[in-house]
Formats: structure tokens, sequence, C-alpha cells
């Protein structure tokens, strides 16, 4: 089990995007925080109006952007141009290699997630897709078995509401990334609040809410 503490982040920041990082990224470099089992990054973005991402590329990385407020237009090298809202999720096979650009149009502060995960194959095709989960406590954003968008990998991603007194638990078959959207959590005697984050290393520990929470999990099978 380990911990990563909302304020241990790297930090980048500049006059377009406020962004925290969860592990090594660019120009933020921590070797005790490289990865976590094919978990790559796991950044959270704030972009200002009229900004953001200009065409770049990727290759070999599955890359899915979870949109907590605001909006996104997203264009890419297969020819996709299409908005992405608060809410939404997006997901990207970068395969043999993908140019996407992701821009805020509006005139407000959009606030996202973005998370890489090694695939299990290397030089698939590109894909691109996105869609809006339904109101749910328990909602499974993608995976590789059918349920949410596709990723190409042993894992899944949940966006998981917790009310007060409510509790979650890691399983022991798999190796899991928790972060707490919002709220606060008690686990062993460590609290986690809004942007603390714990690994798990196939423990099996309980995780109870201490007022209502929201938790974005990844577990890798």
């Amino acid at each position: 089990m380990k911990f990563r503490l909302a304020d241990s982040r790297g930090v980048s920041k500049n006059d377009w995007l406020d962004s925290r990082h969860s592990f090594s990224f660019s120009n933020y470099y921590d070797p005790e925080w490289m990865s976590f089992g094919r978990l790559r990054v796991l950044n959270e973005d704030w972009i200002a109006p009229e900004s953001g991402f200009a065409m770049h590329r990727h290759k070999n990385m599955e890359i899915v952007t979870v949109m907590l407020t605001g909006e996104m237009r997203h264009r890419d090298s297969m020819g996709h141009e299409q908005s992405l809202y608060g809410g939404e999720t997006q997901a990207m096979t970068a395969g043999t290699g993908i140019l996407h650009s992701e821009w805020n149009r509006s005139n407000e502060t959009t606030h996202l997630y973005q998370l890489w995960i090694e695939p299990k194959e290397s030089n698939l095709s590109p894909a691109y897709d996105q869609f809006k989960p339904e109101e749910s406590l328990i909602q499974v954003l993608a995976s590789d078995d059918g349920y949410g968008l596709k990723i190409n990998a042993d894992s899944q991603i949940i966006r998981q509401k917790l009310l007060k007194g409510e509790s979650w638990k890691s399983e022991a078959e798999t190796q899991t990334y928790v972060h707490v959207i919002a709220g606060s959590l008690e686990l062993g005697g460590v609290q986690l609040n809004e942007g603390d984050a714990v690994g798990f290393e196939h423990e099996s520990e309980q995780l109870i809410s201490q007022i209502d929470s929201e938790l974005l999990i990844i577990k890798m099978y």
C-alpha cells in the first residue's frame, strides 16, 4: 500500500494550464513515482478559457480523459471533431500513432483528469470514442471487458460515489489505484481528502467515507 497525498504531486503552471501530476510527466520527475502498475499518467488539469493543447502526437498508449466540468473541443488525425462536456469520458487508443488537439472554446475554466495506461498490445490501429455514462453511484468509464468505453488494457476505470458512512474495499486479486475526486475518507487511521490517492498492491483494505465522497478507481488485472 502506497499513499500519494495531494500536496506531494508534481506541479506545472502557466498562463493557461494549471496541472497536478501523480506520476513523473514532462518536466516533473520523481523516481519514486514513475508509474503504478500499467498506470503511467494521472494528471489533474485546469484549462483556462479559449486555450488548450495544440495538435500533438501519441503512440502505443491508452489515453482516457474524465471531464469534471467545462468543455473541450476534440480534433484528431482520424477525422473526429466533436465537443466533450462535464460528466463525459473520452478514450483513445494511440496505437501506431495519433495526432489530436483538445481546446477549451468556452469562457469558463475546464477541469478534467487525464490517464495514460500502457496497452497490452503495441501497434494497434488508432481508435477514438466518447460517451456520457448514465447517472449512477458506480460508473464504469472504460475497460477491456465490454463495460464503458473500450481500452486495450486489462483494466477498469471506475467513477464511484460513496455516501457518508459507506465503504469501499480493494481486492487482493487486483492492483488498484484510488484517487479522491471529492470528499474525505479514512483508511487505517490515515485521512484521505480531495486530491489524495492510495495504491494497493494486491491488498484487501477498506476505505470508509467520512462525508459524501467520490473516487476515481483504476483496477489492473
